[in-house]
Order: structure tokens, then C-alpha cells, then sequence
């Protein structure tokens, strides 16, 4: 709901008497705004109205001559609705003009001396007034002008005998009352035109807040050109109070101001925050300070208030008329708007003029009476800032919002909080910044009394952000020396608080700051910077000295695109450098020698030439980090001893789908025989006949008996017959021992580990498979492969989707080194242990970590990172888990529970796919083949609605929530979450293509995922559901992993992770348990984020990440194809998703249909066990139906894929996700999946465009756009790898080429970036990062996020 107050804005009381009396003592309404003033006369004509000077007039004396000269304007012409322009010093006359031009009809356009003649110029031929009221001493100002220049001065005669009653005037409440010129983004002031309604209602509902009274002397001292004018004079009018005109000489600020208010004893005094800062001592008298038009800093708040005075803080925009909202500060409060006047609205609105939820920051719109008429001569503008509203329950009430431009939030205690400007954000190096977050920043260093930060610009160019202060009294900060001990401290502040690029470089100490007429600092008159630059800001060039930064100075030149680079100057915040320019120095400088063992993260440790070249002189000699593991010579199979394999793959591999395919075709025939769905005669045998005697129930029983033997029994039996010609050591790619190692992983396929892993079965099961696991482990990870090699202590703890790989592939070898995790010991989610490696007793290593080959993690340890490497501390929650005694024991009837829902998830997927079954038989039965097909088009999308339906509904029913905390795992609610966890994988698995789609928001959100409008998912890899909140417009890349929990010590830690609005997870990034990200900030590709929360605007990557000064900026669009669609693209995206999510179910059915038809008709014509003998070529038939089928919409909709970059809305780039989404939930499924690791990969993907060379090993891996991806022969990519040839930064699809050369490899779970090069025989360690536009040189081998050599 909307914001509006009824009687107590910011907890103000609100004044019980009538706002206006006539002279009876009876309310009278005003209609107008000198209304207010004649009821005010009336009820107290003699009371002084106002004082200037020595000058004093009663209400009746100001009354009747403001009469007077209406009655002139009249004579001359001026008629209702008319403009008068009002061009005077403060005066008396001031007060008459006002009035007078009100009276007359017109509306008043007040104008300051201080005016350029050009803007005066401007306005009045904008407003088109024809009368200009001044006094002598400005009557040249108008000479140039098209009006009549009325000199006041000079008539005061001839006013003076004209009558002085009210003139009589047909005028509207909807009448302009005036019009006030603000700042324009194009150079030229907008004129504002208030009407008589909305000023009238400004004053019935404020007054009474501000509690101003007939007893009150008010002080007037703003520019009647600044709007703030009507805040000073009108309450004091309507109640009856005198107004003190303020000084127009130097006591206009300081210390002199103070005792001007002091000497005519003002109680109320309204002032911009800046002009309280020039005041040393706060006057007695004043019992009301009234501050508006800026942020209000709470230390001036200590300052002014105290127990006898009130400090009211006003807000809202010329646009909304005067204030729309107040707050009263005290110091123990923080600074916020308050809440809206009486009968004012306000709206928090998201890009998308929605509602955010409370808390949340958005567009800050006004509704109500109170807006303006718009802005005078522009239409286009008005209709852009006065829209209708938006809520449309709201519509009837509220019409129209004006969109202030303001950002702001709802405190939890219903007010609002300014959070600075959506439309004068400034940029600096490519970082949209808020300068006043930097502002408040610096305010609160207690020698400042008042902060202004600008940008200051070189050749137009922003280059350096420059802050301004003036001192409080008394401040120490090292005047005798410039004030360097206060820059340096507001330095080491600032460097703690903000984001390097929010740094201001200079800080400029002032007297006071230059003011506008309104009382505001005139930034436009603030002086360059003259003091040192703060801290290391690289100064005048400095020329290279020795070989080594001449070498780097020449790389960097080229990669920045610049001339000469001083080698002082910071790579990033100088210099301009963003991670692509770096990947390209670096990439440049290990063509060297002397720089071969670079890495991206040396750059960014290492920013300016010299620091590099010390760095290389003096650590980089002992290159990196030492490889532990004597790899034997590259070798180059023969292309015959890879296609033998391969054929013994194939025989194995039909041998696998023979076995398990047999109860499928015994069900086929079994419907058949009973049901005559085709009605197609099987030639009759024995085992038929019997098949035709035995019942379909028991028979589906047997069947499903069969499948539970397959799933369960084969992968123990099978599988360690297989293990035991397994030895470790090297082996020869392609040979007897490959053979084996590759079929081991189709058995181990079968085996229930994923839907196991976070039981207390899995480490029985995997006992039955050959490892060696120890009693109390809690293994969340199904990814443990040759568990003949693995070896799990007592109490030890996997977490979710580590790899437990006792096997590495390089350059034609195949390693196999046992794996010793020990007692106690615990292993983070999403880490990679290699052969050889061993984890100490009670030691841990965190989230996203590689564990090498042959690494030794020493006994109670913390390591953490890629490569990993030992930590002070563990983390928070790890740390938790381990200080909580384990509680609770496997009870029989738990054991069962997990027994039983084990069971339960495997049936889930059978029974939410029956529908679609039934209904295409049905239809095949009953109206034959050709509509059988067609009900694939229904039964597709059937499919998707029912699993998401029961998916939801049993996961709400199972547990709704969960609260962050520490939980026992051998408990009712231990079985509940992991329950919860399956059913979520279960959407990856089962709803795939609702990814990277609109629909599969609605989808998390019944999950219990907190999710922000417009957030985009790709498909992840892990989600704790209830434990994720997702800001509006965040983008998650596909193969993130979302809050796993902390699983360890026999207890569950659950915390919630949080991105704020915008922010963007790169690929395969991990969000863990109680990480938050800023709005606006991205954390890259593999990356974690450190244990603090994220900044807003700031960039990280690596594991463990590192802050990225600067990233390569994205190319800019129109904001309705990056996140602002209209209704039309929106409606379009939806109709294409809903193919992309039911197409896919639609081509396995029809391939599924069409296999069932052609294996019923074979046995028309063949016996049934040639048939059976044919069954897996059936099904690759099917699969290859699938694959050509996909392969011929690709080439349909994309054609070729080149390097290029499109807007995240656009219609290209729902094509390339339309393509993507088929190709991983078809052609992997039921075709490519199967012959990962075999010579029979490649084809495939040449089919979509890839080139791929000879004798290649592919056991996995993403590929998404086809024809960027080159592989060369003999090269080698492992599992879960990706060669990643796109990235979605700022919503925005930027691609381009990733080649692995002959001979290199790419290791498990490793990412290449487009724009990168793996050049021949280089290697990339498993879980590693070789980061865009990098280039890893020939026969090198590298390690870690990012990528470093060893």
C-alpha cells in the first residue's frame, strides 16, 4: 500500500484548531492563496505582518496597498490567468508585489537581481509575462526585454491613489498561482506552474504541523525565486504571525545571521543545511528550525537541537508544491524524510513503476492534490514525470505521480530515507557513483562540519572525484601543515568504508562554501583542486628506469590503447585499464621470457610498471606455485588406438543398454498384448505366449523388481568387477585400463548415489561399491568416483557437489592415486580433490577450493581457495557447527523415514510422467499413429504443469520454510531439509528448460526462493531455497551454487544468502551461507565471495576473490532490451519460452511414441529376441532422431554463431537460449550423454557447428554457442568443464571464440573465457579459470581462479 499520512507525519502532532477564521471566529475555506492573508487581516487587522528593516506593516496596511496595485495591474491590462514577472531586492515591495499580482489574478513568476541576462531572457519569453515588477535600480535589467517594466519606486505615487479594496477577479481555484524556474537537463531552466489548489492545500495541511503562531516572528531570508520562499512567508500569514524580511548584505550568513535573528527575536527560522554550517553559534530565541532543500547531517542535528527547540526536516520537490513530507530529527534518530503530509501520496516504484516490497530502494513518487500543473511549455517532459499512477487500485483516488528522481527506501518504522539520485549519479571510470554516500562519509569525521564531493574533469573526461570540507570550530586536522593530517585520516577512512573507485583524490579544505541565491552550495563555483592528490595518485609522468618496466611499459601502452605510461601510474584507476586491457598486457608480457609465470592476479596485486617489475625481480623467479606431481612426457595416440577403443566402447556400451533395456521391451509388448494400442500382431512364441498369460500388474511388478536390482545391485556387483583391474598408476588414454576406467562411470551411473547423498545411507552404499568410509560421515556429494580408491575417516564431512576424483587426464595419460580424507575432517561444497591428495585428520577445506594432486592438507588445518592455501580462521558457520556438541542418534524409525523417502524420489519422476504416457496411448489407441504424435503437443506441456505443480506441493507440504540456525542432522528436521534439497534438484532434472525462462520464477517462489522482480536464473547447479533472497533485476548465470548448508559435526548450519538489487553471479560462482552481495556488484565466473559483505557497485572474482578495480564496460543499449521490456517484448518472450520449456518434452515423447510403434511393428515380421538384439540400436535410432532434429533448428533459427554482442531482451538472444535449452535437455539426454569420454562425442558436435580435430578426448563440458568453440587434435576436456564462449555482464550477451589447441588440456570443472587461448600442450589444472582475452603459452601449466603457472 501506498504511504499517506492522515494527522502525524514522523510522529508530529498535528494541531486540533481550525487552520483559517474569519473575523467572527468562524473557519472559513480559502480557495486561494491570498486568501489566507485577507482571513488573517480580517481576524487581526492592526497585528504587524511584516518587518523590514526600519520598515514595519500591519495585515490591513499591507492588505490595502497590495490592493493598490493589483488595481494598477488591472488597469494595464493584466487579466485572470496572466503571468507578472517580479524582479526585486528584499523589500517591502517584495511582499506587495506578491500579493498584489495574486489579487490581480495573475500568476507571479519570481525572479532574483543575481540572474544572468540570458536567463532572464529565457524566462520571460517562456512565461511570456508582460509585466515586470521592479524598482529603478533594476529597470535596465527588462529594458531588453518584450514586457513593460513597472518600477516601483517610481509609480508609488500614482499606486498610492488608486483604490485600496479588493479588486473584483474571475479566477479558478485551477488557476496558476506561480510558476518557479528550476534547473533543466538541457541547459535551460523549466518553469514549474503551481495553481492555487495545490498551494491552498499545501498550507490547510502544513501549517498546523509546523506549529507556527500568531505569537511567532518568522525569519524570511530565501531568494523568492527558490520555492522555499512560500515555506517562510505563507505559514507565518496563515497564522497570523510576523514575518522578519532577513538581511540582503553580509549578515545573510555566519555568525552575523546569528545575531540578526537573535536581535529581532526570531522563533522561526527556515535555512538550507549549508547555511547553517556558516552559523558558529545557534541563536536562543529560535524555538522552530525548519530545514529543507538539503540532506540535513546528523551532526548539525547535535548541534541545533536541544530540549526547548524543535528541528523539522521538510522534503519534496518544486513538482510536488513547496514539501510533501516531514520528519522531526532529534540526535538519537537518524536523518530519514518522515512520512507524507496529510493527503499527500508517496510511492516506492521499481524500473518497471511497480511497488518494492518495504525495505527495498526505488523510485520515490508523489501523488496527490498537491502536484503541480506541469511544467510550463513542455509537454513531452511533463508527460514524462507526471504519469499516471502506476497502482492502478490506486487510479481513482490518486490519478497522477510525479516521479521525483529520487531514490529512497521504507524504514521499518514506516518512514522514508533519502538515498540520493537516480538522475545525478555520476560516472567515473566506468563506476556509476552516488557522491552523496561519500558526502555522509566524510561528514562524520568529527573536524568536518559539512562535506561536498564533485567531480573534476580533465579535456572533458571525468577523471577524479574532489572533496570539499569546511571545519568545525575547534577541529584539529593539522592546519599548520595544510590540513595533511586530515586528509590523510579522511583517506584512511574513506579507503575503509568505500570502494577504491568512491575515493575521492583530492580533499579541499574552504573557509565556506560559495552559495547560490537560495541558499545552496553553487558546486559550479567551487574551486579546482590544490592540494596534493591523497595517497598513492599517481602524479606527473615518471619515465621507466630499468629493462623491466620499459618491457612492462610497452605492453601496457598497447593494451590500454594510451601513449606513454608513467610507471607510477595505477593500471586501473589511473590509467583507465579494465580486466580485458589486463588480460591483454599480461597476455602480451608472457611472450617474454622473463614474464612467462605472469598471472591475471599479479596485475591486479601488482598495479602500477614499477611495483610489477620489483615483483618480477624479486618473487616471480621461483615461478609460482611448485607443481608437485612428475608428469610423464606428452604423448600422441594413433588414431587406430583410439577408434579400437571406441568400437569396444560401443560393444560395451550395447551391451549396458541391452541389459537394461530388457524390462522396458517387456512392458512394450506387455501393453501391447493386453491393451492392442496399435492393434499390429506380434509374430507368436513362447515367450510371448507366456508374457500374454501373466497379468499386467504382477508383470509391472516384476518389471519394476528388475529395475531396483538394476539401480541398486548391478552398480555393486558389476561395478567392482570392474574396479579390479583398475590399479593406480599411469596409463596409456585409450588402452585396457581406460576401457575399464570409462565403463566403471556408466555402471556407477546406475547407482542411487545422487538421490542418497546427504543420507545416512550413502556411506553404507558406498562401502558396498569399494571405498573405505568410516562410521558418523555426512557426504552430500554424489560425485565420488572409483570409490575403490577413496578412503573416509571417522566423522568426516563432504559437502555439497565436491568432486572426490582419485583420477587426472593430461596430454594423453591417465593418473590413478588413491584419495585419504581423515577423521574429522571437512570438505566445502563444490571443491575438487585430485589423486594423490590427503586431507589431515579434523582438517577442513572451504567452498570452491581445488585440492591437487599429491596436496597434503596438515592435520587441524583451514585451507581454502584454488589453489588452496592455509587460512588464519575458519569461517563463521564452519566454526559453529563444530562448537556445537553433535546431538541425537540414528533411531530405526529415522533410518526408515530416509529409507522410505528414498524410495519416494525415485517413483516421483514415473508417476509425474504417467499422464503424459497414458494420454498418448489413449490418443494412439483409440485414433491412431498420426494423432498420436500430435497429443505430443499436449501432453508435453502437461508434463511441465503437473511435475511443477506436485514438486511445489509436496515440498510446502514436506517443510514450508526453514529459519537460518543450527540444526541437529540426526533429527525429523534433518530428513525434512535434505527431503526438501531432492525435490529441488528435482526441478533441474525434471524442468530444466523452465530456466533461463520467465516462468521459472514463479516456479522458486513456490520452492520458497525469495525472489526480486525481473531477476534473471539460469539453471543452477545447488539451491537452498529457503535460504535465498534475490534483489530485483540480479542475474545468476547458469552452474551457480546457492546457500548450501554447513553440514558437519553431526549438525546443520542453514543461513541465509542475499544479492541486493541488480547484482549480478557469474558462471559456476558460489553465493555460500550468509554471503551478501551489494547492489550493483558482480562476483565473477568460479568465484566466492570473501566473508564480508559484498559493496554496493564493486566487482570480485577468484577463489578467494579479489576486488577488481575496474571491468571491461558493456556496450550500450536501449533500456527496454537490457531490463525495462514493454508489455509487447514481454508477451513475445513468453510465447517463445513456452516452446523452449514444452518443445523439448514434446520431441522426447514423439521420439518415444515413434520407438514404441517401430519396436511393436518389428515383431510383426521378426521374432521378439532379434528384436530384443536390436532394442539399444532402436534407442540410439530414437536418440539420433532427437539430436538431427535439434541440430536442424539451429542451423534454422541461428545459423552460424560469430563473435558479437546483443542486448539480454532482444529477439537474438531468445533465439541462441531457445537453441541452448533444446540442446541440453534433448540432445545430451538422450543421445550425447551417452558417449562422453568415447571418439563418438565429436561427430555429434560437429553436427551444431563445433570444430573439433582428431582424436580428441571430450568427457563432458559446456558448449553453448557451437561454432566459436575450436579444439585441436589430441586435445583433452574433462568433466563439468567449460569452454565458455559468452558472458551476460550488465545484461548484455558479449561473445566470442575459445580455442584449445593441439595436445592442451582442459581439467575438470575448468572454465576457458572467451577471447582465450590454450595453446599447444599447455594444461589447465582442474578447477581453474583462464580468464577472457588471456592467452596461456605453449607447453606451460597453469593452476588456480585465475589461472597461475606452476
Amino acid at each position: 500500500m501506498p504511504a499517506q499520512s492522515a494527522t502525524r507525519p514522523g510522529g508530529i502532532a498535528v494541531a486540533d484548531r481550525p487552520l483559517v477564521l474569519d473575523g467572527d471566529g468562524e473557519a472559513t475555506p480559502a480557495l486561494f492563496l491570498h486568501d489566507y492573508f485577507e482571513l488573517s487581516r480580517n481576524r487581526a487587522p492592526q497585528t504587524i505582518s511584516v518587518v523590514c528593516g526600519d520598515v514595519e506593516l500591519s495585515y490591513d496596511e499591507l492588505n490595502r496597498r497590495a490592493n493598490q496595485l493589483a488595481a494598477l495591474l488591472q488597469q494595464r491590462g493584466v487579466t485572470a490567468g496572466a503571468t507578472v514577472g517580479i524582479l526585486l531586492e528584499r523589500s517591502v515591495d517584495t511582499y506587495v508585489a506578491i500579493l498584489g499580482a495574486l489579487k490581480a489574478g495573475a500568476a507571479y513568476v519570481p525572479l532574483d537581481p543575481s540572474f544572468p541576462a540570458d536567463r532572464l531572457a529565457f524566462i520571460a519569453e517562456d512565461s511570456a509575462f508582460r509585466f515586470l515588477l521592479t524598482t529603478s535600480a533594476f529597470a535596465d535589467r527588462g529594458s531588453d526585454l518584450d514586457c513593460a517594466v513597472l518600477p516601483l519606486d517610481e509609480l508609488a505615487d500614482e499606486v498610492g491613489r488608486l483604490p485600496d479594496t479588493r479588486p473584483e477577479v474571475d479566477l479558478d481555484p485551477s488557476s496558476p498561482a506561480y510558476v518557479i524556474y528550476t534547473s533543466g537537463s538541457t541547459g535551460k531552466p523549466k518553469g514549474v506552474v503551481i495553481s492555487h489548489a495545490s498551494i491552498v492545500n499545501f498550507l490547510r495541511v502544513a501549517t498546523p504541523i509546523y506549529g507556527v503562531t500568531a505569537r511567532d516572528r518568522v525569519y524570511q531570508g530565501m531568494s523568492i525565486s527558490f520555492d522555499f520562499h512560500l515555506e517562510e512567508i505563507w505559514p507565518a500569514w496563515v497564522a497570523g504571525a510576523t514575518l522578519v524580511a532577513g538581511p540582503t548584505d553580509a549578515r545573510r550568513f555566519g555568525q552575523a545571521l546569528a545575531d540578526f535573528l537573535n536581535e529581532n527575536q526570531i522563533t522561526v527560522f527556515c535555512a538550507v543545511p549549508t547555511l547553517l554550517t556558516t552559523i558558529e553559534s545557534e541563536p536562543d530565541s529560535v524555538h522552530t528550525l525548519l530545514v529543507s532543500g538539503e540532506a540535513m547531517p546528523p551532526d548539525l542535528v547535535r548541534r541545533w537541537w536541544r530540549p526547548d527547540r524543535r528541528i523539522l526536516n521538510c522534503y519534496g520537490p518544486t513538482e510536488a508544491t513547496v514539501s510533501a513530507s516531514c520528519c522531526e530529527l532529534t540526535p538519537e534518530r537518524p536523518v530519514t524524510l518522515g512520512t507524507p503530509f496529510p493527503t499527500y501520496v508517496f510511492y516506492v516504484l521499481d524500473e518497471d513503476f511497480r511497488q518494492v516490497p518495504e525495505g527495498e530502494t526505488g523510485e520515490i513518487c508523489i501523488g496527490g492534490p498537491g502536484l503541480a500543473i506541469g511544467y510550463l511549455n513542455r509537454e513531452e517532459l511533463t508527460a514524462e514525470r507526471f504519469m499516471p499512477n502506476p497502482v492502478t487500485a490506486d487510479r481513482d483516488t490518486v490519478p497522477l505521480v510525479y516521479r521525483t528522481g529520487d531514490l529512497g527506501r521504507v524504514t521499518p518504522t514506516g518512514e522514508y530515507e533519502y538515498l540520493g539520485r537516480i538522475d545525478t549519479q555520476v560516472k567515473i571510470r566506468g563506476y556509476r557513483v552516488e557522491l552523496g554516500e561519500i558526502e555522509q562519509a566524510i561528514r562524520e569525521d568529527p573536524a568536518v562540519e559539512n562535506a561536498v564531493v564533485e567531480l573534476a574533469s580533465r579535456d572533458g573526461v571525468a577523471q577524479d572525484l574532489v572533496g570539499y570540507v569546511t571545519l568545525s570550530d575547534g577541529a584539529d586536522s593539522g592546519a599548520d601543515d595544510g590540513h595533511a593530517e586530515l586528509r590523510e585520516r579522511l583517506h584512511a577512512t574513506l579507503r575503509r568504508r568505500l570502494p577504491s573507485y568512491m575515493v575521492p583524490s583530492f580533499i579541499e579544505v574552504l573557509d565556506e562554501f560559495p552559495l547560490l541565491a537560495a541558499g545552496k552550495v553553487n558546486r559550479k563555483l567551487l574551486p579546482p583542486p590544490s592540494s596534493p592528490p591523497l595517497g598513492a595518485k599517481a602524479g606527473p609522468h615518471v619515465p621507466a628506469e630499468t629493462d623491466l618496466e620499459r618491457q612492462i611499459a610497452a605492453a601496457f601502452e598497447p593494451a590500454l590503447g594510451s601513449g606513454p605510461v608513467s610507471v607510477t601510474a595505477d593500471f586501473f584507476t589511473d590509467l583507465g585499464g579494465h580486466s580485458l586491457a589486463a588480460a591483454r598486457a599480461i597476455s602480451l608480457l608472457r611472450k617474454e621470457p622473463a614474464f612467462a609465470g605472469l598471472s591475471m592476479g599479479d596485475l591486479y596485486t601488482h598495479p602500477t610498471v614499477r611495483s610489477l617489475a620489483q615483483y618480477v625481480e624479486t618473487e616471480l623467479a621461483p615461478s609460482g606455485e611448485a607443481e608437485t606431481v612428475d608428469w610423464p612426457e606428452p604423448i600422441r595416440h594413433s588414431s587406430l588406438r583410439y577408434y579400437l577403443c571406441g568400437f569396444a566402447q560401443l560393444v560395451l556400451l550395447y551391451s549396458y543398454i541391452l541389459v537394461l533395456g530388457l524390462p522396458a521391451l517387456v512392458l512394450v509388448y506387455a501393453l501391447e498384448l493386453k491393451l492392442q494400442i496399435w492393434s499390429l500382431p506380434p509374430v507368436m512364441s513362447e515367450p510371448l505366449h507366456a508374457l500374454e498369460r501373466i497379468d499386467l500388474l504382477p508383470l509391472a511388478g516384476l518389471c519394476v523388481a528388475w529395475f531396483v536390482v538394476t539401480l541398486f545391485v548391478l552398480p555393486v556387483v558389476v561395478g567392482r568387477l570392474v574396479q579390479r583391474g583398475i590399479k593406480p598408476g599411469w596409463h596409456r588414454m585409450w588402452g585396457r585400463t581406460y576401457l575399464r576406467f570409462w565403463f566403471y562411470g556408466k555402471v556407477a551411473a546406475l547407482a542411487p548415489v545422487g538421490v542418497l547423498a546427504g543420507t545416512p545411507l550413502l556411506p553404507r552404499y558406498l562401502r558396498l561399491l569399494g571405498a573405505k568410509v568410516g562410521k558418523d560421515c555426512h557426504l552430500s556429494t554424489p560425485t565420488i568416483a572409483l570409490p575403490k580408491f577413496v578412503e573416509i575417516g571417522d566423522r568426516a564431512s563432504i559437502g555439497t557437489l565436491a568432486r572426490i576424483q582419485p583420477y587426472a587426464v593430461q596430454a594423453g595419460w591417465l593418473r590413478i592415486a588413491p584419495v585419504r580424507i581423515g577423521s574429522g575432517a571437512y570438505v566445502g561444497a563444490a571443491t575438487v580433490v585430485l589423486p594423490g591428495s590427503e586431507i589431515g585428520d579434523n582438517a577442513s577445506v572451504d567452498h570452491q577450493s581445488l585440492v591437487h594432486a599429491e596436496q597434503r592438507i596438515p592435520a587441524g588445518e583451514h585451507w581454502a581457495g584454488s589453489p588452496s592455501r592455509r587460512m588464519p580462521a575458519r569461517p563463521v558457520l564452519l566454526q559453529a557447527v563444530l562448537d556445537r556438541e553433535p546431538t541425537g542418534r540414528w533411531s530405526f524409525g529415522l533410518v526408515l523415514g530416509y529409507v522410505l523417502a528414498t524410495v519416494v524420489l525415485r517413483v516421483m519422476p514415473w508417476v509425474m510422467f504417467l499422464p503424459s504416457l497414458v494420454l498418448t496411448l489413449y490418443v494412439a489407441k483409440f485414433y491412431g499413429l498420426f494423432w498420436a504424435v500430435a497429443a505430443v503437443f499436449v501432453s508435453g506441456p502437461l508434463q511441465v504443469l503437473l511435475t511443477s505443480l506436485v514438486l511445489v506441493g509436496v515440498k510446502r507440504l514436506v517443510m514450508r520454510s526453514v529459519k537460518p540456525g543450527v540444526y541437529s542432522w540426526k533429527s525429523w528436521f534433518g530428513l525434512r531439509q535434505w527431503f526438501t534439497e531432492r525435490l529441488h534438484g528435482m526441478t533441474l532434472t525434471l524442468l530444466w528448460t523452465m530456466y533461463c525462462t520467465l516462468y521459472v520464477i514463479p516456479l522458486l517462489r513456490g520452492m520458497g526462493m525469495k525472489l526480486g522482480r525481473w531477476a534473471e536464473v539460469a539453471t543452477p547447479a545447488f539451491v537452498e531455497p529457503d535460504q535465498v533472497e534475490i534483489g530485483s533485476k540480479s542475474f545468476l548465470a547458469a552452474g551457480v551454487i546457492l546457500a548450501p548448508p554447513v553440514c558437519h559435526n553431526g549438525n546443520i548450519a542453514v543461513q541465509t544468502a542475499k544479492m541486493d538489487d541488480f547484482s549480478f553471479l557469474g558462471n559456476t560462482a558460489q553465493l555460500p551461507a550468509g554471503a551478501h552481495l551489494g547492489r550493483r556488484s558482480l562476483l565473477g565466473v568460479q568465484s566466492v565471495p570473501p566473508e564480508k559483505p559484498i559493496e554496493p557497485e564493486t566487482t570480485w572474482l577468484g577463489s578467494p576473490s579479489f576486488f577488481l578495480p575496474r571491468r571491461q564496460e558493456s556496450a550500450k543499449f536501449d533500456p527496454k532490451l537490457i531490463d525495462t521490456p514493454t508489455a509487447g517484448m514481454v508477451a513475445l518472450r513468453l510465447l517463445i519460452e513456452f516452446f523452449r520449456i514444452s518443445l523439448p518434452g514434446m520431441i522426447t515423447m514423439l521420439g518415444t511414441t515413434l520407438t514404441f510403434y517401430v519396436t511393436v511393428t518389428l515383431a510383426t515380421t521378426i521374432p521378439v529376441w532379434e528384436v530384443l538384439l536390436l532394442a539399444p540400436l532402436l534407442w540410439w535410432g530414437a536418440g539420433l532422431l532427437n539430436t538431427l532434429e535439434v541440430v536442424l533448428l539451429k542451423w534454422i533459427i541461428m545459423g552460424r554463431y560469430r563473435p558479437r554482442t546483443e542486448p539480454y531482451w532482444g529477439l537474438w538472444v531468445r533465439g541462441t537460449e531457445f537453441i541452448t535449452g533444446l540442446y541440453q535437455s534433448v540432445v545430451l539426454r538422450s543421445l550425447l550423454g551417452q558417449f562422453w569420454g568415447t571418439p563418438w562425442a565429436a561427430p555429434i558436435l560437429r553436427l551444431f557447428g563445433t570444430k573439433i580435430g582428431k582424436r580428441v578426448w571430450l568427457n563432458g563440458g559446456s558448449v553453448t554457442e557451437f561454432d566459436l568453440v575450436q579444439v585441436g587434435n589430441d586435445a583433452m576436456v574433462g568433466e563439468f568443464s567449460d569452454l565458455q564462449t559468452h558472458l551476460f555482464e550488465d545484461r548484455v550477451m558479449k561473445m566470442s571464440w575459445v580455442r584449445v589447441e593441439d595436445g592442451a588440456t582442459v581439467g575438470t570443472a575448468s572454465v576457458v573465457l572467451y577471447d582465450s587461448v590454450v595453446k599447444r600442450d599447455t594444461y589447465l589444472d582442474a578447477f581453474s579459470l583462464a580468464m577472457k582475452g588471456e592467452t596461456l603459452p605453449e607447453g606451460t601449466r597453469w593452476r588456480g581462479i585465475p589461472a597461475r603457472p606452476l
